[in-house]
């Protein structure tokens, strides 16, 4: 057993032998000025990667579009309702869905997501011109509205303000935040 384990080893030791050397292994070498000089892909692709991270930061920092002028976005209000409730806001945004004569929802679109609130114009919705009535705004017009924040309950919304809210319709905004708005204009 030993003599077939030697007889092995020297075979093994010959093929390496008349192979000739072994080719060499690849061992990572520490990352310096000088290797990225001689590479100008790498360091192209890697001030590419860090203007990419740093426009994402900067985009995520100021993705807040109303707190230029000191008020909230959409995003603020429908994340953080409580702190505005009672008071009046002017946001912009998208709507998003046309809810009848009176309400829409409200989005502020974000990198990863969206964000929307209910809006409910007791006086009727603006109608641009070759548009109907019943239905006056269309997904993806650009609004400004004011109006004061509050939580929505269908039937009190309904009854303070002589509306006829339909129970299907609003029954996923009932508790969330609504904008009560005194002034709704096209901004597009």
């Amino acid at each position: 057993m030993a003599r077939r384990y030697r007889d092995d080893i020297e075979d093994r030791y010959r093929d390496d032998v008349e192979a000739g050397p072994r080719p060499r292994v690849n061992v990572r070498r520490p990352l310096t000025a000088d290797r990225l000089a001689a590479n100008p892909l790498a360091l192209l692709l890697g001030g590419l990667a860090l203007l990419a991270v740093l426009g994402l930061v900067v985009y995520l920092a100021l993705d807040r579009p109303g707190r230029a002028n000191g008020q909230p976005g959409v995003a603020d209000i429908a994340d953080d309702p409580q702190e505005y409730y009672g008071q009046t806001v002017t946001v912009s945004g998208d709507v998003d869905e046309g809810l009848g004569p009176n309400a829409f929802s409200l989005e502020q679109r974000r990198l990863l997501s969206s964000r929307d609130v209910l809006v409910v114009v007791p006086h009727g919705l603006p109608v641009p011109e070759g548009r109907p009535a019943a239905q006056p705004l269309q997904s993806g017009d650009d609004l400004q509205v004011t109006g004061i924040v509050r939580p929505f309950v269908r039937e009190d919304a309904a009854r303070d303000m002589g509306l006829t809210l339909d129970a299907g319709t609003f029954r996923d905004w009932e508790g969330k935040p609504a904008i009560i708005a005194s002034d709704v204009r096209m901004t597009k």
